[in-house]
C-alpha cells in the first residue's frame, strides 16, 4: 500500500509499505510476545498501527513506522522507544 505523511521538516513524504503485526523489537523478540508480557506496552501498542517501509521518495533510514490513532508517525525501529517523525499519516491506496 502507498502512504504519505508530513515530516518534522514540513516535507511531504510518499512511499510504499505493508502493515506489520509481528515486528521485531529492540529486545529481539516478536512484538506479540512483548505485548503479552507488558501491560504498559500493550496499552501503547493498542493505540498504534505498525507498518514496514518498502520504499520512499525521500531517504528515510527508518524501517518500521508506528502510527497512532491521531495520524502521528513515529520511528519504531527500536520499539518500545519511539521518536516522532511527522504527522498527517494517510494510506493513499491499498493493493488488493
Amino acid at each position: 500500500m502507498n502512504f504519505r505523511f508530513i515530516n518534522n521538516d514540513n516535507l511531504e513524504i510518499h512511499g510504499e509499505c505493508e502493515q506489520d503485526l509481528n515486528i521485531s523489537v529492540d529486545f529481539d523478540r516478536p512484538l506479540t510476545t512483548i505485548i503479552d508480557q507488558s501491560i504498559s506496552i500493550e496499552a501503547v501498542a493498542g493505540e498504534m498501527s505498525f507498518y514496514k517501509k518498502i520504499a520512499s521518495d525521500l531517504f528515510i533510514s527508518v524501517l518500521i513506522f508506528a502510527v497512532d490513532n491521531e495520524g502521528n508517525v513515529f520511528d519504531a525501529d527500536h520499539f518500545p522507544d519511539l521518536s516522532i517523525l511527522g504527522t498527517q499519516w494517510s494510506i493513499i491506496d491499498k493493493v488488493i
